[in-house]
């Protein structure tokens, strides 16, 4: 059985009034074991981003910028 590591994730959330220009940052991370060996890149086109945002642990919902960046991300390369 491989070894999986459980670590801590951080979330950074940065209101339309922190940030220099009035963007709202929604950013995650996900520690694990050095060094990363990702099993799956995948690349989020902007047109292929929802406009909403909702969390899923509480009732915190907010609308996401028309004009979003395409992304890079390494998920579980298992589904589900």
């Amino acid at each position: 059985m491989a070894k999986r590591y459980v670590g801590s994730c951080t979330t950074v959330l940065v209101g339309k009034k922190a940030s220099i220009d009035g963007s709202t940052i929604i950013a995650r991370n996900e520690d694990g074991e050095s060094p990363l060996h990702p099993q799956k890149f995948v690349y989020v086109k902007p047109e292929d981003q929802p406009r909403h945002y909702q969390s899923v642990l509480s009732k915190f919902a907010i609308d996401l910028p028309a004009d979003p960046l395409g992304y890079t991300a390494t998920p579980e390369a298992e589904e589900g």
